[in-house]
């Protein structure tokens, strides 16, 4: 078990384990746990939906697993969706305040004009879970996966996916918030938008464009909801390229981030020195 749950703690979100939080003074001010990291540094653990559940529905990803006969099939990954309360008494004894889990928009409208109330109704006992483990549930809207239905449409290459994606995410928000979350709009987008380059061919520039005006109305949408909010879209750091990777997003939603999620996945070994 312990095995597992540090797989699944592993396989996302070292950064939002470890926020840099930087409300606005009218925003209610975070958590905070002094010591060498300073007030407002939160420790967490993370578990992304579709790589962690298992068990799940028809989107983009169990079609591109199935296109691709190299990859791992999934199964039922590491049984998230079953033994979510082991995982969060392991995080809750590990002493962590932040537990970020994603909530699949698959699974939560599989059909265009449907919505699942047995899939809400699992968010709402594993968000409550947290909540009674004492920590604070971090909530991620879309962490690369989409439903197959929307597939069909062309994903993102569909000119009325944005539209999907918010009337989705809305009834997310209005459910949730409530909670007093901490949000991901999109995990990682510029790496999800080379993804879809390469599984589908998706043009780039244009999910660019669609993915920004997302992130930007669904921050608007959640301030609206919960005023207090703190909302990021979080970037996979690349030293020494950030203004060639990120930077065309970041133009774009910069003015729509509470705080900056980075998630840092290299590390830095210097070179030796030659013996003399």
């Amino acid at each position: 078990m312990r095995t597992r749950f540090r797989c699944v703690v592993a396989s996302w979100l070292v950064a939002a384990a470890t926020l840099l939080l930087v409300p606005a003074a009218a925003r209610t001010a975070p958590e905070t746990h002094g010591g060498i990291l300073g007030d407002g540094f939160l420790w967490g653990v993370a578990a992304s939906g579709f790589q962690s559940e298992g068990q799940s529905p028809d989107s983009n990803w169990t079609r591109y697993i199935e296109a691709n006969p190299a990859w791992d099939r999934l199964g039922d990954s590491v049984d998230f969706r079953t033994r979510y309360r082991s995982d969060i008494t392991l995080a809750k004894n590990l002493g962590v305040k932040v537990f970020r889990i994603g909530l699949e928009w698959a699974r939560l409208q599989p059909q265009p004009d449907t919505w699942d109330p047995a899939a809400f109704a699992y968010y709402d006992d594993v968000i409550s879970a947290i909540e009674a483990a004492g920590m604070r549930p971090m909530l991620t809207l879309d962490h690369w996966v989409y439903p197959g239905w929307e597939s069909d449409r062309g994903g993102w290459s569909n000119p009325t996916m944005v539209t999907d994606w918010l009337t989705n995410m809305r009834k997310v928000v209005d459910r949730y918030a409530s909670h007093n979350p901490i949000w991901v709009t999109i995990n990682e987008p510029v790496a999800y938008i080379m993804h879809e380059l390469h599984q589908n061919g998706t043009n780039p520039d244009q999910m660019l464009d669609r993915v920004a005006q997302a992130h930007n109305t669904i921050y608007a949408y959640i301030h609206q909801v919960q005023p207090n909010a703190l909302v990021t879209s979080n970037v996979g750091y690349v030293a020494g390229a950030e203004s060639q990777v990120n930077g065309p997003l970041m133009s774009r939603i910069s003015a729509n981030l509470d705080f900056i999620g980075i998630d840092y996945y290299f590390g830095y070994e210097p070179p030796q020195l030659a013996a003399t």
